[in-house]
């Protein structure tokens, strides 16, 4: 495996958690809306609680996608360092 894929990894795990934050905040959005309409409070809740956890999910990918890259990084830093 070459740097460049390690970075790409990152990169797309960044981006898998930024896709799954906006499809969590929408839920919660939505949750937050229909609580006062037909569904039931209970659904509403289970609702807000899922968005919640998954927004939650979603920071820890970033994360750990950030941390991949920084990694990444470094290791050709480190590299480069030792070739020059």
């Amino acid at each position: 495996m070459n740097i460049g894929s390690i970075s790409q990894t990152g990169i797309a795990a960044i981006q898998g958690g930024l896709t799954k934050l906006d499809r969590s905040t929408d839920a919660i959005a939505k949750a937050s809306i229909n609580s006062g309409e037909n569904g039931t409070d209970r659904e509403n809740t289970q609702d807000l609680i899922q968005g919640l956890v998954d927004a939650k999910e979603a920071k820890s990918e970033v994360q750990v996608g950030a941390r991949i890259v920084e990694v990444s990084d470094e290791i050709l830093g480190t590299l480069l360092d030792v070739t020059a």
